[in-house]
C-alpha cells in the first residue's frame, strides 16, 4: 500500500520534484492562457472598433487568433511535457 502511494505523488517523469513543481506549473500556465486571449480580444476590439476595410480587419484578426492559438498549444506541450522548452518546431 505505501509502494501505491508512493508512486501517486511521483510526478510525470517519475521524480517527485516534478510533483510538486506541477501545481505552480499549471497556474502560470493558466495565467499566460488568459494574458493570451486578453491581447487577443484586445486586437479584435480595436480592429472592429477602428474604421478598418472589411479584407484588411479580417485577416488581422485571423492572423491575431492564429499566432495566440499556436503560442497556447505550444505553452500547453511544454507543459505537458511533450516539447522542452525553447524548441522551435520547423516541418521537416
Amino acid at each position: 500500500m505505501a509502494r501505491t502511494r508512493n508512486r501517486a505523488c511521483t510526478g510525470f517523469y517519475g521524480r517527485k520534484e516534478n510533483a510538486m513543481v506541477s501545481v505552480s506549473g499549471w497556474i502560470s500556465l493558466l495565467i499566460v492562457l488568459v494574458i493570451i486571449g486578453v491581447v487577443i480580444w484586445l486586437v479584435d476590439f480595436i480592429v472592429r472598433t477602428l474604421p478598418v476595410p472589411d479584407p484588411i480587419g479580417r485577416i488581422i484578426r485571423v492572423v491575431a487568433m492564429v499566432i495566440g492559438v499556436l503560442i497556447a498549444v505550444l505553452l500547453i506541450l511544454q507543459s505537458v511535457g511533450l516539447v522542452a522548452p525553447g524548441t522551435v518546431i520547423t516541418p521537416t
